[in-house]
């Protein structure tokens, strides 16, 4: 569906809007898993997550009519985020659609970027109908969060910077909501050194992709229960699916009591600040369930950490503690 060629062509295209963030290599989450870990700090990414690659890289292959006229999007937080501050840069209009009881502060994020935001929808499923709606409306540019190939190429720019950083690695973590972080990485990956393992994370509440794979189709869940507001996704995208059929080796879940633990475990050993959508890589590696090699990436996808949604974690981690 995308050659090698498209990932360095979104690469030099896309770089000058954004930050080649760090490898960092991490000893005591070595010590902990028992090989050497690093972790690729997305959350230093403009607007704090990895979604403005896939966004810039939609917006700037644009027709001038289409920028012209504005874009539509829908997310839970993130992808809203990268494509307000996109639109800003590029002078794109932009309109957000975002899930009722999204995070306040992605919510005024977006906002301060210019774009127009609507609340609406207590779910992807319905958010998403509104964004079509609207786009059927005002004729504007549909700009999905996962599937579309535009967006898939641009975040598979990281995949690229994984292997520069470290050529040797042996798997790389993922996060899964939708899946279009999973699909750029590994197929990107895959295209220069198909024997790295890719392993994929998804809450157990909100794993749409895994259901997806059993069933051998897109399967829609019932319903998204994590603290992992961006992995919320109810189902895969057509063509994520067909990516993580192709090049993903393993997806694994894990609970919320793991996804809260590895939060405060990144925050108290490597000092990051790391979303639970981001902290979910980190819990994968921990619970064994998946292949770990000498050399191993944690994919650290976002760091807009809701703080009441972090006192909680704390506060039920010290009530574990104490045995209360």
């Amino acid at each position: 569906m995308v050659t090698l060629a498209d990932f360095w062509t979104a690469r030099v295209n896309i770089q000058r809007f954004l930050h080649q963030t760090p490898v960092l290599s991490t000893k005591s989450l070595s010590k902990i898993i028992g090989a050497e870990t690093s972790l690729k700090c997305e959350l230093f990414q403009k607007t704090g997550s990895f979604k403005v690659r896939g966004a810039f890289n939609t917006l700037i292959n644009l027709p001038p009519e289409k920028k012209a006229r504005g874009v539509v999007c829908f997310s839970s937080g993130n992808h809203a985020q990268a494509v307000a501050y996109a639109g800003q840069v590029t002078g794109i209009p932009v309109t957000a659609v975002m899930i009722e009881g999204s995070n306040a502060d992605k919510i005024e994020a977006c906002a301060s970027y210019g774009a127009k935001v609507i609340i609406a929808g207590k779910n992807s499923i319905e958010a998403s109908a509104k964004a079509y709606a609207i786009m059927e409306e005002q004729g504007f540019a549909f700009v999905h969060p996962f599937d579309a190939l535009a967006t898939i190429v641009g975040q598979g720019t990281l995949g690229l910077e994984i292997l520069e950083a470290l050529p040797d690695v042996d798997a790389i973590y993922v996060p899964i909501g939708g899946g279009g972080l999973i699909s750029g990485i590994a197929a990107a990956v895959k295209m220069i050194q198909p024997a790295v393992r890719i392993i994929g994370v998804q809450p157990e509440d909100s794993a749409s992709m895994l259901a997806s794979l059993r069933q051998g189709a897109v399967t829609q869940i019932e319903a998204c229960r994590t603290m992992a507001d961006g992995l919320r996704a109810q189902a895969p995208g057509e063509n994520t699916f067909k990516f993580v059929q192709r090049y993903v080796d393993d997806v694994i879940t894990v609970s919320e009591e793991q996804i809260g633990a590895a939060m405060l475990l990144v925050m108290t050993r490597a000092k990051l600040f790391a979303e639970p959508s981001a902290a979910v890589t980190v819990a994968g590696l921990i619970s064994g369930k998946a292949y770990i090699g000498k050399k191993n990436v944690a994919v650290l996808s976002g760091g807009n950490v809701n703080l009441d949604q972090l006192a909680k974690v704390i506060s039920a981690r010290t009530q574990a503690g104490s045995g209360a």
